[in-house]
């Protein structure tokens, strides 16, 4: 009795095929290179239309209509490497990429008095001597200030301090920008703020959409299947 045996014919063509469908490093290299750009394509299409991955709007600034984010995209910040075992995007600076980080996934930064003396002087302080602004002027009338002018000096408000209305002009010309912000703290009740928290809400501009990933998914499966075709 002879052996049980079956014989594949072309076995040769079926393990070319075989040996195909498993990709090698020139095609995972490929597909890394090809997910990084889309994936800043993506990035940059996200905070152009100012939506997120999911393609909701993003949290808008709490002053100003500008839009956020331009500037993480801007030029080459954005960089690509990639190779057989991995693909990553990243950022040219550390900087920048914390930046992302942060906006990214939200976050909570908790600012002192100190830090922002320090940054207020790589920015250009003030010049508190100067006269006050107009800004200030309208802002003091509209808390109530009021130019003093003595006493009464009899009366039912003898002793009490009489007080008049005072113009923007004279503001701008008797007060320097110094003395209006303080008069201005004074009146408002805003005693010296020594911490405070910054809050970053997420927007989560930098990914793949799920219809990305499946259209990357059948890219790569393709182009497996082409090269199989030419190892026939």
């Amino acid at each position: 009795m002879t052996a049980l045996r079956i014989d594949l014919a072309g076995d040769k063509r079926l393990k070319k095929q075989l040996k195909a469908l498993q990709p090698g490093p020139r095609q995972r290299a490929r597909f890394h290179r090809t997910t990084a750009r889309r994936v800043i394509a993506s990035a940059k299409a996200n905070i152009k239309s100012q939506h997120t991955v999911g393609g909701q709007p993003m949290a808008k600034r709490k002053r100003g209509t500008h839009p956020v984010l331009r500037k993480l995209t801007a030029g080459q910040r954005l960089k690509a490497f990639t190779g057989p075992k991995r693909g990553v995007v990243t950022w040219q600076s550390n900087r920048a990429g914390k930046i992302a980080r942060a906006q990214q996934d939200g976050h909570t930064e908790r600012k002192t008095a100190s830090q922002a003396a320090r940054e207020g002087k790589r920015r250009g302080e003030p010049d508190y001597s100067a006269p006050a602004t107009l800004a200030q002027a309208k802002a003091l009338i509209a808390a109530g200030y009021r130019r003093p002018t003595g006493q009464y000096k009899s009366g039912a408000k003898a002793g009490k301090s009489k007080t008049r209305k005072v113009s923007a002009k004279r503001i701008t010309e008797t007060m320097t920008v110094g003395q209006a912000s303080r008069i201005l703290r004074i009146l408002r009740g805003k005693a010296s703020v020594k911490a405070w928290d910054i809050e970053i809400p997420a927007r989560p501009f930098f990914g793949l959409s799920s219809a990305d990933v499946v259209e990357l998914k059948r890219q790569y499966i393709n182009d497996i299947l082409n090269d199989t075709r030419r190892a026939a």
